[in-house]
């Protein structure tokens, strides 16, 4: 997909209330899941993340952004947009937000997993999906390549 001038390992990020899922992007692996932080405080989860941000040598970060389907933004967007913006300022990476819509709904279908409630493992697994078909739209999209 992305294998002409990389930028390097991208981050992506479906940011909820209770959890964060995580997928990355390398030329190497290609897109992968990459797994659920549980939420604790923004100061903790920032620096989890900039952790993990050092040890995988990501270079980008892409962070879903929940919009209706009208596109316009909610409650969950503000949030989202105010931790995208803490997290830009906490890592200084490059940090994209990306139209989200209906991740969760397709990974829960994919997974197997819809018309009944779900575990908190199942949950994690969900947003870990719904991260890496955000990844997948992103990149379909050429957006690295037009320097979003």
């Amino acid at each position: 997909m992305m294998d002409r001038h990389s930028s390097g390992p991208i981050l992506a990020l479906d940011v909820g209330d209770r959890r964060i899922g995580l997928a990355q992007w390398d030329e190497r692996q290609g897109v992968r899941e990459a797994g659920v932080l549980r939420r604790r405080s923004l100061p903790a989860d920032l620096a989890r993340l900039a952790h993990l941000v050092r040890e995988r040598g990501i270079r980008r970060l892409l962070v879903g952004l929940p919009r209706n389907l009208n596109q316009s933004e909610g409650p969950q967007a503000e949030r989202t947009r105010r931790f995208a913006e803490a997290l830009e300022q906490a890592l200084g990476l490059p940090l994209v937000l990306w139209d989200e819509y209906e991740t969760s709904v397709r990974a829960t279908e994919e997974l197997g997993l819809a018309g009944r409630p779900l575990s908190p493992r199942e949950r994690g697994r969900v947003d870990a999906r719904a991260a890496a078909l955000l990844l997948e739209r992103y990149l379909a999209a050429g957006a690295p390549e037009r320097g979003l």
